[in-house]
């Protein structure tokens, strides 16, 4: 067995005993893993989005879904799982993960501005504008940094740099960003859970 460090991008039940549980993870990237009984034994509550973990994998490149076993939380949060507007902001970063990280390639440098992200989520006086600055930084990992020179990207400049928004102009941000993620992205869906995220800032 061996040790990372992890963080869960999305569960779901796949019947009564058992969940399938994807994580970004430092060593290994993105990967799948089955936990049994976890409702039964009070599992579940650690696999929350964007949850910090350490587990043990005994890791097999060439097995797609893993078995998840011995796990611990790294981190304890003191206000995501608590306070309504981290807790929806986590999920919609935990889903923008999900869908755009599709391979299980290793990225340290990733995993370790993921991590960092969390931390300033649960920790921040003003979260309100924590997704927003990690989206304008994650797209610039993948590789498609926002060109703030470009006359195509001039309004969307202008939105993000704009000190104290208000709440509309933060969904104007919020828009903006999530069609220059589909232009730059492919096969990008928008995440069910922006409206979620507008609802509970609006």
């Amino acid at each position: 067995m061996s040790k990372t460090l992890a963080i869960v991008l999305h569960n779901v039940r796949a019947s009564e005993k058992v969940s399938i549980v994807h994580l970004l993870t430092r060593e290994y990237g993105r990967k799948a893993y089955y936990v049994y009984g976890g409702k039964r034994k009070g599992k579940a509550v650690l696999f929350t989005p964007l949850a910090l973990l350490e587990i043990d994998d005994k890791h097999k490149p060439n097995r797609e879904t893993g078995t998840l076993q011995d796990f611990s939380l790294t981190y304890i949060p003191q206000s995501i799982t608590t306070d309504i507007r981290r807790t929806t902001i986590a999920l919609f970063i935990a889903e923008i993960l999900y869908r755009t990280i599709t391979q299980p390639e290793t990225d340290i440098q990733l995993f370790d501005f993921v991590k960092d992200t969390v931390i300033r989520l649960d920790t921040a006086l003003v979260p309100e504008n924590t997704h927003i600055a990690f989206l304008i930084d994650y797209i610039a990992l993948l590789g498609f940094a926002i060109d703030r020179e470009s006359a195509d990207n001039a309004g969307l400049v202008r939105s993000i740099e704009k000190q104290n928004c208000s709440r509309q102009e933060r969904q104007t941000q919020l828009d903006e960003l999530m069609q220059y993620y589909s232009r730059h992205i492919p096969n990008f869906v928008i995440p069910k859970s922006l409206d979620v995220l507008k609802q509970v800032f609006d």
